[in-house]
């Protein structure tokens, strides 16, 4: 399947995620690696933890399926190994979206909020 963000112009820069086994705060610590180091960010570039938090020295940005504890946002996507993850900068935003691989899903190749994977009969754990 491909990524939503493919076919977008520069400069906007956008990378997609795919789990690939392993922990889940390994998937998401990755979320640092695609977020493109020049890119030039309205907030500071986030320090990315083991369990896969990112911590910012500013108000942190709202991302989708993440929660906020002080400085720094967890995620809290629910643990499906089909759902992918859209990393994109765009005029200084940084904006992460969950995109549904599930085969099974009515949401299959669209995006999907954390309220959608919450509520997925499909959702497949590892």
């Amino acid at each position: 399947m491909a990524c939503e963000c493919t076919d977008k112009p520069i400069p906007d820069a956008c990378n997609c995620m795919v789990y690939s086994g392993g922990s889940f705060a390994n998937f998401y610590r990755l979320v640092g690696e695609l977020i493109p180091k020049d890119a030039e960010l309205s907030h500071s570039h986030p320090i990315v933890h083991d369990d896969g938090a990112l911590e910012f020295t500013d108000e942190p940005p709202k991302l989708s399926g993440y929660k906020r504890q002080g400085q720094r946002l967890h995620p809290v996507w629910p643990d499906c190994t089909l759902r992918m993850l859209t990393v994109k900068v765009s005029t200084g935003a940084l904006t992460i979206n969950g995109l549904c691989g599930n085969p099974e899903a009515e949401k299959i190749g669209h995006r999907v909020t954390l309220e959608t994977c919450q509520q997925c009969k499909h959702r497949h754990r590892s």
